[in-house]
């Protein structure tokens, strides 16, 4: 479980910067934007452009 030891749910300090882009490797539908990320994550696949 997600709320026992090691693990701590705590409240948010501050609100994330979310983004949204339009979506990457597929055909259909690929200028909507569906996809998110918290602004500047290095852990995104691909940055979104600004």
């Amino acid at each position: 479980p997600l709320d026992k030891p090691p693990f701590e749910l705590r409240a948010r300090v501050e609100k994330p910067d979310i983004v949204a882009g339009v979506r990457i490797g597929i055909t259909e539908a690929a200028d909507l934007p569906w996809r998110f990320g918290l602004k500047g994550s290095r852990y995104l696949s691909k940055p979104f452009a600004t």
